[in-house]
């Protein structure tokens, strides 16, 4: 059976990055999107705004949602706590965790990678979350990696560099 619900999630996966990856931009208006998703957590998740501005952004809504999902909750798996703090377009996700060795940053956005192996079955990840996480990004032309959090754990960062307006260049 455990395969099966494994099969299952990652064709949940596969779906729900493809709705992801074939959006068309909206604007939206980042506070109530990011308090939104926050608030869909049973953990309670801090939120922590540096700088508002900007307001609006046209981005890929529901990739960003997934975005902030696949990484809160691997927050919460690894870290225990994890808290989203957002500096203009710079939106971090931070955890108490055990952090991720440098020589790993990279190597953890691979699909079905594991910093350890006994770890994942328990909390039964597909180990696509960050393959995912990459990937919408990269088609929403955004940037994601990992730094070291201070104060131990893990920071990863994602950079929503508005699309270029078309005609530019």
């Amino acid at each position: 059976a455990a395969m099966i619900e494994i099969m299952d999630r990652l064709i949940g996966d596969a779906l729900s990055f493809a709705r992801g990856a074939q959006e068309n931009p909206q604007q939206v208006d980042l506070e109530q999107l990011l308090s939104e998703v926050v608030g869909t957590f049973v953990n309670p998740v801090e939120y922590v705004c540096v700088q508002p501005e900007p307001r609006q952004l046209l981005l890929g809504v529901s990739a960003l949602r997934r975005v902030l999902q696949n990484l809160l909750v691997n927050g919460i798996q690894h870290g225990g706590s994890v808290r989203l703090e957002r500096s203009g377009t710079r939106l971090s996700i931070i955890d108490q965790g055990p952090g991720i060795p440098v020589d790993f940053r990279e190597q953890v956005f691979q699909p079905f990678f594991r910093l350890d192996e006994a770890r994942s079955t328990t909390t039964g990840g597909s180990g696509l979350g960050l393959a995912i996480v990459r990937q919408l990004c990269q088609l929403q032309g955004w940037k994601v990696w990992i730094e070291s959090a201070a104060g131990g754990g893990t920071e990863v960062v994602v950079e929503l560099r508005p699309p270029e307006p078309a005609g530019s260049g």
